[in-house]
Order: C-alpha cells, then structure tokens, then sequence
C-alpha cells in the first residue's frame, strides 16, 4: 500500500507492460491500411466461425430464458400499495399510460409540462371507464428540467406514499422528451441544450432524486411478494440505429439516455432495483403528427424552419411508411410495471425488432453505401409523390 502522502496510484505502479508482439500488433491495428484489413478479416472471421458457432447455442438459451421469464410474469406484481410516477402525460405515451396503469391499480403520479395538459389528464382520469379495483393518479405541473418542478415532484411522491403505511415507489417512467431536425449546420447551441435539458439531463435529474425511495422500498420487501423497484426510461429505436442526416441531434441525445440506462441497469443492481429501457420505432404520436402536418404547409414556415424539414424530407419521409399504433409503446410500458422480471432493452415495432437493431450491428461503411445508394434514394423518391402539391395534404397523400 502506498505511504500516506504519497501520490503514487498503487494500479498505475503494477501495470503490466505490453509485450514486443503486442506493441507491433497495435501498431499495424492503427496504420491506415493494414489496420483497415486487419479489421475486415477479424468480422470476416466472426461471421465465418464465431456466428456458425454460436448462432443454435444463442437461440437455444435465449428461447429458454424468455420461457422461463414467462412462467415468472404469468403472476403479476400486485398494484396495491405501489406508486408509479411518469413524467411527461400531457399527450401520447405518457398521457396514455398513466391512465392505463392507474386503471390497473396502481396509484400513479403524472408530471404534466402545462395546466392545460394536467386538467386534460385529470378530466380524462374522471371520465375513464374504471373497475372496482382501480387505482389512483395524481396529475402535478413538473418541467423536468426545472429543479423546483422535480423536487415538487418528488415531495408529492413522498406526500402519497406517507398516505398509506405500506405504500411503496415501485417504479418510475422518464418518459418526457422532444425532438428536433434538421442538420447540423442548421442547429444552434440552444437547439442542442434544449433537447439535451430534456432528453438526457432531466432522466438523470429525475432517476438520482427517485432513487433513495426505491431504497427504502427493498428494505421494506420481503416474502413472495416482494418486488425489485424498476426505472424505466423511454429511449427510442434511434439510441440503436445509424443515423440519418438531417435528425443528428434526437438520436445523439436518444444514444445517451440508452448509454445512462445500461449503466444504471449494472449500478442498481446490487441495490435490488432494476433498470431498463423501451425503444420504440415511429408510432403515431402528436408531435411526428406535427412533422407532418409542417411538411404538408412547407410554404407557410419561416424560411429556416423550410430549410430543417428539407434537410430530414427523406428520413421522414421513409419514417411515416410505418408508423405503427401508440397502444403497443403503452402496452410495453404497463408490461415494465406489472411484469415482475423485465428486459433491459425492449424493442417496440416491426421495423424496430427485426430492421433497426439488427442493422445496428452492419459496418457503418456498409450502411453508408445502403444509405446513399438504396435508402435514401428511396425517402426521396417517396416525398417526391408526397409532397403538397394543388392543394392536397400531405399527411392525407401518405394515409
């Protein structure tokens, strides 16, 4: 151990030295050529002998994992005494959701951005068709990225779980996100902040205040109910997918949270709190509605916001070939909530499950070739027929 004083790392004094042969190996790995070869004979190698290999193995155990996962989720979590709090329920997903799991019997506290939002959600929470065994929720004005708002938000959490003796935090959804387009150029530094503020630094905001209560939940579990409490972090096909120009910043942003959630996903769990993540393709949300309706009126924008949609016209353009229903996004969220072993990654759409994360996996320079010569030619070649033209919408083109 090293003396007091000394400022000597104890690690960085027992490094292993590399040897003559790895050093000459590393060097032709960088050298621009030869390391270029290097690597396309390694993934030659892993798709020739690894994959063959390994391919039955993987889908062998992977097919008796999500059976036995099955026979556990066949019992659902009790709602009863559970606190579920999800940010941004004003619209679509998280609007959606928070009805449904308090319908279910969970008592939820919705974070609405606006008035207008919370009274909507409120109103909608009283009309509702409800069993007898339905829960509760709770609308409260919370702009995540206002630390006064979050703490108002947990301080209403803290107030609904002293309400009953056994009332535990048994998850929270960070569901509150925007987007943005256009290219890089186009952007500015208050672009790149905002979404950022949202996307990224108000799930880490939200998740480290949220934390200690789902603490005191472990310590307070115990017998054949007991429960992991789960973070749950709504992320997008995006955090996977290579990136199309002219949408730099949501999927860079989108990359982070997954980055986040993964790492919390290792963290917590030698807490006993689970941490995962739902990555929806395009589902037919307000605010891809409201791409749209923008792309049908291009004349009527400021010049610069013309400028953005022309930029990303071909990726939302392929994007709206196969905007699947909200309710399977919802439905994966009440799965996060009511199952009690939950995936770590959970695809939500056709294209998401079987094309984005599996494309993930080609060579960037092979999807590079794809996009310039297949698949944007192919965005391009669908908002040529789209685009507004005599008066005719382009959202009713695309329906």
């Amino acid at each position: 151990m090293a003396a007091r004083g000394d400022s000597t790392i104890p690690f960085v004094t027992a490094e292993r030295q590399v040897t003559w042969v790895e050093d000459r190996l590393n060097a032709a790995v960088n050298a621009p050529v030869i390391g270029e070869v290097l690597r396309a004979v390694v993934l030659f190698l892993c798709c020739v002998v690894l994959v063959p290999l390994s391919a039955p193995i993987y889908l062998v155990v992977r097919i008796a994992v999500i059976l036995r996962k099955a026979a556990v989720n066949a019992r659902r979590v009790s709602p009863a005494q559970r606190v579920v709090v999800i940010t941004g329920c004003d619209t679509g997903f998280g609007f959606d959701a928070a009805l449904e799991i308090a319908r279910r019997g969970f008592i939820v506290v919705a974070g609405c951005l606006l008035p207008e939002g919370k009274a909507k959600l409120r109103n909608a929470w009283h009309h509702l068709k409800k069993p007898e065994d339905c829960g509760s929720l709770v609308p409260v004005l919370c702009d995540v990225t206002d630390e006064g708002h979050r703490r108002e938000l947990l301080a209403e959490t803290h107030g609904v779980i002293r309400a009953g003796k056994q009332h535990v935090l048994h998850a929270v959804i960070n569901n509150a996100g925007i987007g943005s387009i256009g290219s890089l150029q186009q952007s500015t530094d208050e672009d790149w902040e905002r979404v950022f503020n949202v996307n990224v630094f108000s799930v880490a905001a939200v998740t480290r205040q949220f934390v200690p209560l789902m603490k005191e939940n472990v310590a307070r579990s115990s017998g054949a109910d007991a429960v992991a409490p789960r973070v749950v972090n709504v992320a997008s096909q995006a955090s996977f997918a290579h990136c199309m120009p002219g949408c730099g910043i949501y999927p860079a942003s989108k990359a982070a949270v997954q980055g986040l959630t993964q790492c919390l996903h290792l963290e917590l769990a030698k807490f006993g709190i689970v941490a995962c993540s739902i990555n929806p393709s395009f589902h037919r949300t307000k605010i891809f509605q409201n791409t749209l309706d923008e792309l049908a009126n291009t004349e009527a924008l400021p010049a610069s916001k013309r400028d953005r949609l022309e930029a990303a016209k071909g990726a939302v353009c392929l994007a709206s070939r196969c905007l699947w229903d909200p309710k399977y996004v919802v439905d994966a969220l009440v799965r996060s909530v009511e199952h009690r072993k939950v995936e770590a990654i959970n695809p939500v759409g056709m294209d998401g499950s079987l094309v984005h994360q599996n494309l993930a996996a080609v060579p960037f320079n092979v999807f590079a070739l794809m996009w310039v010569n297949v698949i944007n030619p192919i965005g391009l070649h669908i908002a040529e027929k789209c685009w507004p033209s005599g008066g005719v919408s382009f959202t009713k083109k695309l329906k």
